[in-house]
């Protein structure tokens, strides 16, 4: 069908023939919920956060209204919401959304993670580090943790404790780009231009 194949090419980060192959699901069946759904995340990863909005809103929509049982899609759904909102700076609404992906499914760090960082666009820093603390305990990502707490440093402008947990991140994951490039930036406002290029 349409729809296996759209979230086919989803799984291969293939978003715009995802997206191509979701439109005609939802012409096919417009209250498949599922369609609407993956059709929004392919727009997020696409940075079309406005229409992946309005795509998740109906997701969620046929969601309740057919009383969809599987935790997984529907909590991806406001967490994927949520993220569009804090990339359009709507960063309360943000968080109500991915509040409702944390209470629908708790043991999923994802969930966290997007609120962290929704937390941390907002500038609320102890609430960000909190989340990432409880992702930490759930997925024991130390490399990943690390590099989320580099990154509340550095929006402190606390530049030098950055680089260490950057450093501390790249001890467990050497083969991150992100990190050297988070890395990078730090040192820039540090004035270090030469051995931020080394990074």
């Amino acid at each position: 069908t349409w729809d296996f194949r759209g979230r086919i090419n989803y799984r291969l980060n293939q978003y715009e023939v995802a997206i191509n192959n979701l439109d005609k699901a939802i012409t096919l069946d417009p209250e498949y919920s599922t369609g609407w759904d993956f059709r929004g995340r392919c727009k997020y990863f696409l940075n079309q956060y406005e229409e992946a909005v309005k795509d998740l809103d109906k997701a969620i929509e046929l969601y309740d209204k057919f009383h969809y049982r599987d935790r997984n899609e529907i909590t991806l759904s406001w967490d994927f919401r949520g993220r569009c909102k804090y990339r359009l700076n709507q960063y309360e609404e943000a968080i109500k959304d991915l509040d409702k992906a944390i209470t629908l499914l708790p043991n999923y760090s994802g969930h966290w993670k997007s609120r962290g960082f929704a937390y941390l666009n907002e500038l609320k820093y102890e609430l960000a580090e909190n989340d990432f603390i409880k992702a930490y305990d759930i997925d024991g990502d130390k490399a990943n943790f690390n590099h989320n707490i580099g990154k509340k440093f550095y929006r402190k402008k606390d530049y030098y404790l950055a680089i260490r947990h950057y450093l501390e991140a790249l001890k467990i994951d050497p083969e991150n780009y992100r990190i050297y490039a988070d890395m990078s930036f730090a040192k820039i406002e540090l004035g270090d231009f030469v051995n931020s290029f080394d990074d």
